[in-house]
């Protein structure tokens, strides 16, 4: 009479599958802590990224621009939430391509030959420019015959251009912030930026209230005073 029952090939087969099994759920559960443990210190980044951008902001408002591209780094303090991160802010100067006769070109006040080129490998902000001015260009396209090349306007229109690209460069500057941190064996980061604009005579006035000019007092009118008329028929 044959016994009922697994065979010894039967039991190593089964041992194989349930040994793949809990591997992959093994995995799995690595991969879903790690994922966590990456979303906890993203989101705390994400944080220490924006309070760092507003200092950088707060920073340049009362210090204004430099000259020249500025590079700045560090570490946060503990008693900021910020053990084992660091940032770099980065402070880069626009690098706009076109010159006064572009500009006026594109607004239509002038030659607008060869600004095709310097458009295709402009930066964004310079693409920026471009594109308002071709805006505004189509809009007032019959100012072209008032600033033709000899014309009393074209002089003016040519220095305001100018004066225009020089404030741009002073004014405006592209704030870029990254922040990392270790992840064992790995480093990660996340980074942020934008466009500041400072104009040169605001430096060091952010958050000031404007005091208004004094109105000056009314002119002081004196009350009429009236009299009673006297009676029909007598004399004043």
């Amino acid at each position: 009479m044959r016994r009922s029952g697994f065979t010894l090939l039967e039991v190593m087969i089964s041992l194989a599958i349930l040994a793949v099994a809990l591997v992959a759920l093994s995995n799995v559960n690595g991969g879903a802590v790690m994922m966590q443990a990456y979303a906890r210190r993203a989101t705390q980044a994400t944080l220490l990224l924006r309070g760092k951008m507003s200092d950088v902001e707060e920073q340049l408002q009362k210090d204004g621009f430099s000259d020249f591209n500025d590079d700045k780094h560090g570490a946060f303090e503990d008693d900021e939430g910020g053990a084992g991160f660091e940032w770099r802010a980065e402070i880069l100067k626009p690098d706009v391509q076109i010159d006064a006769a572009q500009l006026l070109g594109m607004f239509g006040m002038g030659p607008s030959g060869g600004t095709s080129g310097a458009s295709a490998s402009a930066n964004s902000l310079t693409q920026g420019v471009a594109a308002a001015a071709q805006m505004v260009g189509g809009a007032h396209g019959g100012a072209g015959a008032l600033s033709a090349p000899g014309s009393p306007v074209a002089g003016m229109m040519q220095a305001q251009a100018t004066g225009f690209l020089e404030t741009l460069k002073k004014s405006v500057r592209e704030v870029r912030v990254t922040v990392s941190w270790k992840d064992g064996s790995q480093e990660r980061s996340i980074s942020a930026s934008q466009h500041l604009v400072i104009l040169p005579e605001m430096v060091g006035k952010a958050g000031q209230v404007p005091v208004a000019a004094p109105t000056p007092a009314a002119p002081s009118v004196g009350t009429p005073i009236l009299s009673p008329l006297p009676p029909a028929g007598t004399k004043p």
